[in-house]
């Protein structure tokens, strides 16, 4: 071809030669030199990528391809850094996106970036699990049932129960599953005792709602009198 076009899909030095040849068999031959420079390729990757407010999260640049390269780091908020592998502390309770620029000696550059790459969570306590049931099951055996939490920071439930004539409110179990929503409670006597539970949600960072704060559900204690014509039955509140 006259006007040829060539992909060159490697660095190097490439030696281009020309012969023309006219109608009169006249040859000429011209040589010219093309330098394909290195373009790097830009990756990164990090020891976390989600944790409690303040988080701090350590880069490690994974770029190849380098010519005497320069890094450029973008971590929204208006953090930069210039380092290769730089130590960043993360303030801002939600997602954050991570973009780095490598650039060679050459002025070839690569740019990655990863949207919500980095997630701070929340120093708000989780609101407490929507109780749906309280159960008298047997003679002895309480069950309670709520919803399934959906948050992406679980830690536990913690299932509180008050004893009969107590005030207070005493821990009985902890959940680490966040798909049970039941708890079994045997050994109870609930026929002639009425038994409150409270359940407080626990998230990785800690935070939690005041035991105080929360909602207490309680089996229901029936007692009966009887008079002539009628009984009474008299019932513990919910």
């Amino acid at each position: 071809e006259q006007n040829p076009s060539y992909l060159y899909d490697s660095a190097g030095i490439y030696q281009v030669s020309l012969i023309a040849i006219n109608t009169y068999g006249c040859i000429d031959t011209m040589r010219k030199t093309i330098i394909v420079n290195q373009t790097p390729n830009a990756e990164f990757e990090s020891d976390l990528q989600a944790g409690c407010y303040p988080l701090q999260v350590n880069f490690t640049s994974l770029s190849s391809w380098l010519v005497d390269p320069e890094f450029s780091w973008d971590f929204q908020d208006g953090f930069l850094s210039i380092e290769e592998n730089p130590a960043v502390i993360f303030t801002t309770q939600s997602y954050s996106d991570v973009t780095l620029i490598v650039s060679n000696a050459n002025g070839c550059s690569d740019t990655v970036s990863k949207s919500g790459f980095i997630e701070v969570f929340d120093t708000l306590p989780p609101a407490e699990p929507r109780v749906n049931t309280v159960t008298v099951e047997s003679n002895s055996v309480v069950k309670i049932a709520w919803d399934k939490t959906d948050i992406n920071d679980f830690a536990s439930y913690i299932i509180y129960r008050q004893e009969p004539g107590a005030a207070a409110f005493t821990m009985v179990a902890t959940i680490e599953n966040q798909d049970i929503n039941e708890f079994i409670d045997i050994g109870r006597n609930p026929l002639q005792n009425s038994y409150c539970y409270k359940i407080q949600l626990v998230d990785t960072c800690g935070n939690m709602e005041k035991l105080d704060s929360l909602t207490d559900y309680c089996t229901i204690n029936i007692s009966s009198e009887t008079f002539a014509d009628k009984v009474k039955l008299e019932l513990t509140p919910y």
